[in-house]
């Protein structure tokens, strides 16, 4: 019918607007406005074809049980409209799973979704460098101090955390490397220039786990037999980057030397702001507290933040009282607001993706899934709309097109 290939058009363009949109800073509004016209055009469709089969299929159900836990502790969540407020943010975890199941994409549309998340992340990273360039001709006989070159000093116009940053750049270079959306010397030097600029954030998870998902990617590399020179040469390049990044950048060395000394981190009175480490291991402190008094539902995505401050009350975490921090873990938020119950059902469903894209042989969902697994260690990803979206659009789109032929390989 020539009316479902005219919303068919449209939801393309809609995928391809929240791909692009999903890095950029100030542009939640057109985000959330294409993802609200891509639900409506899945009503339509679905009122066209009086069909509601794509929605209940179990491959929708499992992706949507994430969701869901979240959802039903709203029955024992006292302030229902701070729940409500935390479940419309995660609506993206409702939304993407029947999204995708009702749409028909092909390998090439696959890909130019791939490239509008990259033609984002190049958008990202050029004002990036317009924050480097005007950090040196504002100072002072251009003098060097690395703090305005490294870190937030790239991206604190931008208003997002470095971490969320450097996240969308190691997905773009995962992207590059291993998908032919672009030529190969096209292909190879955006994903050089992108290492570099990932590793420039100074973002401490990002540094520690790039090389345990190098590890884990070159053993399921051999694993599958599908070890080359070519990958293995870009993968040595990488590391040897890594390394040299830690050994000759002083503040990544610095950053890196923190997680190593953790004898004066019991201290709550004299905790510097800058410190991550520090502030994250008084958190987890007050959090670990938290859960012990209700272990099994938890607390509620309404109530579970009240609880956390009155816990940094009690050890006299006064900087954590002042501005309240969530858990900076995803695994302990989700602990804190469905219990263990919720969290082991969390951790199930992360576990049989990985395992899904480790027998489907699909080295981009894999490493995706990777960099999620690492990053919920020390942040929130799943309560801030910008993380939740990311996360909730690629893994319903990887997971519910696994059948595509030729899907992300080399042609």
């Amino acid at each position: 019918m020539k009316q479902l290939l005219i919303i068919d058009k449209i939801q393309y363009w809609l995928l391809l607007i929240v791909a692009f949109t999903i890095p950029l800073p100030k542009t939640i509004a057109i985000n959330s406005i294409s993802i609200v016209l891509l639900v409506i055009s899945v009503l339509i469709i679905s009122i066209i074809n009086k069909s509601i089969k794509p929605f209940l299929n179990k491959n929708v159900l499992i992706l949507l049980i994430i969701f869901l836990i979240y959802l039903i502790s709203g029955l024992w969540s006292e302030d229902k409209k701070l729940f409500l407020f935390e479940i419309e943010k995660k609506l993206s975890l409702f939304f993407f799973p029947i999204i995708f199941s009702s749409l028909s994409l092909s390998y090439d549309k696959v890909i130019g979704v791939l490239k509008s998340w990259i033609l984002g992340t190049s958008l990202l990273l050029s004002i990036c460098l317009f924050n480097l360039a005007r950090n040196y001709f504002n100072l002072e006989l251009h003098t060097y101090y690395p703090d305005y070159y490294v870190g937030e000093g790239l991206v604190f116009q931008t208003g997002l955390h470095r971490v969320y940053i450097a996240h969308h750049f190691i997905f773009t270079i995962i992207i590059l490397f291993t998908t032919p959306v672009f030529k190969n010397y096209i292909r190879y030097i955006l994903g050089t220039v992108f290492l570099i600029f990932t590793l420039m954030l100074s973002s401490r998870i990002t540094i520690i786990s790039i090389p345990l998902i190098l590890f884990i990617y070159i053993t399921y590399l051999v694993y599958c037999k599908k070890i080359s020179y070519k990958i293995v040469a870009l993968l040595i390049v990488a590391l040897f980057t890594l390394v040299a990044t830690i050994i000759f950048v002083p503040k990544v060395n610095f950053m890196i030397r923190q997680v190593l000394i953790t004898s004066q981190y019991d201290d709550v009175k004299n905790v510097n702001e800058a410190n991550g480490v520090h502030v994250r291991y008084l958190i987890w402190k007050g959090a670990k507290q938290a859960i012990e008094e209700s272990p099994f539902i938890g607390y509620g995505v309404g109530d579970s933040q009240k609880v956390l401050n009155q816990k940094y009350n009690d050890i006299g975490f006064d900087l954590a009282i002042k501005n309240p921090y969530n858990a900076h873990n995803q695994y302990i938020q989700t602990c804190l607001d469905t219990g263990f119950i919720g969290l082991f059902t969390f951790i199930a469903i992360l576990a049989y993706l990985l395992v899904f894209a480790f027998k489907k042989q699909d080295d981009l969902y894999l490493i995706f899934l990777l960099i999620f697994l690492f990053g919920f260690f020390t942040e929130n990803i799943l309560s801030n709309q910008k993380g939740v979206v990311f996360f909730a659009f690629f893994n319903s789109m990887f997971y519910l097109f696994n059948d595509i032929p030729k899907r992300y390989g080399a042609k």
